[in-house]
């Protein structure tokens, strides 16, 4: 891996991915105050375990308000677009949601992500602003939804989250990936290629054997570099590999 590259988003220091390290990192998120297992993602396991299927609209803007929550998707950015009500309402009439998101369907993403706008009730805007928000695109937390429903209610390791922080990562362990590519993809809802580089990685590394590793992955990708950019008061610094 390149060391000299440096950041053009708020990352820290990128470990060495190795299977060790993995385990390493995802021993520090379970153990973490304000990450771990005992805080707001308790709330999150205990609930999608429970209510897997999304056919209740009260259990699925219950759903959504967790992950928000939890995952600071930042919904409330689109708030005078796309009410949770509106987007609970549409996952429920959603064909065969609970199915192709147990079996892992990658295309769900890219279909949960691309959110008509509700429709305008300010008078005051013109039809080309109205125009710009007719539809929006939802695909962090398109992509978290999937992810916890596929892991936590069906015990599946299918989906791979996109995360401003993972993505600004993935670049230092694929040297033929750029930063205008990741974000093509998340503008493009291409969640199939996005999922691809986390594959690239997996098979790069020889990680395939360890269990939940798309899950795992995420953490190692996000957990140190999430830590590093606080420690270092929200400055940019210099990108180094290190090992644990």
């Amino acid at each position: 891996m390149g060391t000299n590259k440096e950041s053009d988003s708020k990352l820290g220091i990128l470990p060495a991915l190795t299977p060790g390290n993995i385990e390493i990192v995802e021993m520090e998120v379970h153990n973490h105050p304000k990450y771990g297992k005992n805080r707001n993602g308790k709330q999150l396991d205990t609930y999608f375990h429970d209510k897997k299927k999304n056919s209740c609209f009260d259990e699925v803007v219950h759903k959504i308000m967790l992950i928000d929550y939890t995952n600071s998707t930042q919904l409330q950015r689109h708030k005078k677009d796309l009410s949770i009500f509106t987007l609970a309402d549409r996952i429920t009439k959603m064909v065969d949601f609970d199915e192709r998101v147990e079996n892992g369907d990658l295309d769900l993403v890219a279909e949960l992500a691309w959110q008509k706008s509700d429709p305008s009730t300010d008078d005051s805007e013109s039809d080309n602003q109205k125009k710009k928000r007719d539809h929006i695109n939802l695909f962090s937390f398109a992509t978290k939804y999937c992810h916890y429903h596929n892991r936590i209610s069906y015990g599946n390791d299918h989906y791979s989250i996109y995360d401003n922080v993972v993505a600004d990562a993935i670049r230092y362990y694929l040297d033929d990936v750029t930063h205008h590519a990741i974000t093509k993809m998340r503008n493009d809802r291409n969640y199939r290629d996005y999922h691809m580089l986390l594959s690239r990685i997996i098979e790069k590394h020889h990680l395939n054997e360890i269990k939940g590793i798309r899950y795992k992955l995420d953490h190692f990708l996000w957990f140190p570099n999430k830590m590093a950019f606080y420690e270092n008061g929200g400055c940019i610094i210099k990108k180094q590999a290190k090992q644990l």
